[in-house]
């Protein structure tokens, strides 16, 4: 991931969150009917980590595919050890969708994070060769979701920052989450 990240490193990115957007989404996912339940600064704590869990997401997910797929082209001697791990990891994602977890995340938020685990679990779908990583979302209309979040890795496949930071902008897009943040570069040479 370094290496993506510093592949400029005259230019290394970091992302800078635009707090007043940030905090507006918290306000209004702690005044969601899933969170209602909760005393109202437990919600608003709930409703900003879920809005820097949902940035970090769409920060990281794309690189995760991205490496997951070098390691899988590259490393043959890890692919088994890679095998458990993201099925394991895949199947923890998607235990979102069961009723107790569902009940307490905002349909907005729910939405885009499922999206995103859509795009991983389709990446690993298709370099394992197997349709079961893809089948939760397939099942909940989130697979074809993914599959627009995946193509624009696909668009832009050479593992430089630059290519990362049009990823995650693309998908924030997608997402409608482009407000929430934009990106601070440094000179790691100097």
């Amino acid at each position: 991931m370094l290496l993506v990240m510093w592949s400029d490193p005259t230019k290394v990115p970091e992302i800078v969150l635009d707090q007043q957007k940030c905090d507006y989404w918290s306000k209004r996912w702690s005044g969601s009917k899933e969170l209602a339940s909760l005393p109202l600064d437990s919600a608003v704590r709930m409703a900003t980590l879920y809005v820097r869990g949902l940035i970090q997401q769409a920060q990281y997910l794309p690189m995760e595919i991205r490496v997951a797929r070098f390691c899988f082209e590259n490393c043959p001697d890890l692919r088994e050890m890679q095998h458990e791990m993201l099925t394991a990891h895949l199947r923890k994602l998607s235990e979102i969708f069961a009723p107790k977890i569902r009940q307490q995340i905002p349909l907005d938020l729910f939405d885009k994070n499922a999206a995103m685990n859509a795009a991983l679990a389709k990446a690993w779908g298709e370099i394992a060769d197997s349709r079961l990583p893809m089948i939760p979302y397939e099942a909940t209309g989130y697979l074809e979701k993914g599959e627009k979040l995946l193509a624009v890795i696909d668009s832009l496949p050479k593992n430089t920052s630059e290519n990362h930071v049009k990823t995650v902008d693309s998908w924030a897009g997608e997402l409608g989450m482009s407000s929430l943040f934009g990106w601070n570069y440094t000179d790691r040479i100097q």
